[in-house]
């Protein structure tokens, strides 16, 4: 079995601003099978919840061990509830790579909501941009 099947493939992959997340882990894995990656972070969103956030220049280079030099790693810091930034992820993607193959939609805006009575329009639309509307705009331009 050949030890890096990814080799030569580009991934991007969102919502990886620390080492707990999931972004993280999926970034691992693809790195370890030989995908460059391009990552998106939006860490003050973190430092806003109970976990925090981790430091992002200690997470790129922890991912970029994982590489073993075999891999390229690009990243960009973009707040995703931005109307035009999901295009803008996948336009800075393809300009540092020239192709992309492999995208994982794996951000989420959370807390800033509350109980069934509490919700208001302003807090559904808060989280819609950034878990709905942002994703399927990536998955246009990806497409």
């Amino acid at each position: 079995m050949h030890s890096q099947p990814l080799a030569g493939r580009v991934a991007v992959i969102t919502g990886v601003s620390r080492r707990q997340g999931i972004g993280f882990a999926i970034a691992s894995r693809l790195a370890a099978t030989g995908a460059d990656l391009f990552l998106q972070h939006h860490a003050p969103h973190d430092a806003e919840q109970p976990w925090g956030a981790d430091r992002l220049d200690e997470l790129v280079a922890e991912l970029a061990a994982v590489t073993g030099g075999r891999s390229a790693l690009a990243h960009t810091s973009l707040d995703l509830a931005v109307q035009n930034a999901a295009e803008e992820l996948i336009r800075q993607a393809t300009a540092r790579y020239g192709h992309l193959d492999i995208l994982v939609c794996n951000h989420a805006r959370s807390g800033g909501d509350g109980r069934l009575a509490d919700l208001t329009p302003e807090m559904l639309d808060a989280h819609w941009q950034v878990n709905t509307r942002s994703t399927l705009l990536a998955t246009r331009a990806f497409a």
